[in-house]
């Protein structure tokens, strides 16, 4: 056998090899994120709850004068959710494994102009039996973020990073002044005049008594 020969039989082999394990990952059901950051947070659907499969809808519920956004995701079951930062520009990225979008939300945005996000879309990443659906938030300054379990699906909240230094803290309350009691007046002195001395009683005088004549 030629050298030419042998080294075209080898690379077969080689890609014969690289199909066989990726084909063994993809039965397996992992498949490592090799394209992305560390996780920031992560939510696991607790034992026992039905999981989700299907992503329902996305509606915006809210955008508050202070830039807190809040987004409601309607699904078939419990979410488990995966989120992580990019920059360059700023987004936020929650990831839903195991999730299915439906067509009229592949690719959807949704328009949201508040302090700090510009837009949420949603895209279907990877698809079954590995299925992962993303929702990415486009922001010009760095956020925080809650994800909130409901039934059903979860609320995701957002917010400026210095949101919380910008917030005034409660004054404290004011100090309410007792006035000082007053002491009780001492009671006026009564005057008790003094006692007249009583008046001797005056003398009887007693006539002499006359001789009895004899």
């Amino acid at each position: 056998m030629t050298t030419a020969r042998r080294r075209s039989r080898l690379l077969q082999v080689a890609i014969f090899v690289a199909c066989a394990a990726a084909g063994a990952t993809l039965a397996s059901g992992t498949i490592p994120y090799d394209d992305r950051p560390p996780l920031l947070a992560t939510q696991e659907v607790p034992d026992g709850v039905p999981r989700a499969s299907h992503l329902n809808d996305v509606a915006l519920a809210s955008v508050a004068p202070d830039g807190t956004v809040e987004l409601v995701l309607e699904a078939d079951g419990a979410l488990p959710v995966e989120v992580f930062r990019l920059d360059g520009p700023e987004r936020l990225v929650f990831d839903l494994p195991g999730v299915v979008l439906p067509p009229r939300l592949v690719g959807a945005r949704i328009r949201v102009g508040s302090r700090g996000v510009v837009r949420a879309r949603l895209g279907q990443y990877r698809e079954p039996p590995n299925a992962l659906a993303r929702l990415v938030l486009d922001l010009t300054e760095p956020h925080r973020f809650d994800v909130i379990p409901e039934p059903g699906g979860v609320r995701l909240r957002v917010a400026p990073q210095d949101l919380a230094a910008s917030v005034e803290p409660a004054p404290e309350p004011a100090a309410v002044e007792v006035p000082a009691a007053e002491p009780a007046p001492e009671p006026a002195a009564v005057e008790v005049p003094a006692a007249e001395p009583v008046p001797e009683p005056a003398a009887v005088e007693v006539p002499a008594a006359e001789p009895v004549p004899e």
